[in-house]
């Protein structure tokens, strides 16, 4: 799967608790990113979280949201 940006998400799975982020919705979703390019131009590997509507964890950068209907049913519960 990818994100809007087309970062390639490996790992990504629905989590079996919600985890609160202090926004309006809780994150459910989780996987692994690699090569997100940081303002600074450095590339990191890292873990990202989404919420229910896709959203990832900086609003502000809408490259890293997926689109809903590439959502899978068959997602793995961790």
């Amino acid at each position: 799967m990818r994100t809007k940006g087309g970062f390639i998400i490996q790992k990504f799975r629905k989590l079996k608790k919600p985890i609160s982020n202090g926004n309006l919705e809780p994150f459910i979703y989780t996987g692994f990113v690699k090569k997100i390019t940081m303002p600074d131009g450095e590339d990191l590997d890292m873990v990202v979280l989404w919420d229910k509507l896709v959203r990832c964890a900086n609003h502000s950068r809408e490259d890293c949201f997926i689109e809903v209907p590439k959502i899978r049913k068959s997602i793995t519960n961790i």
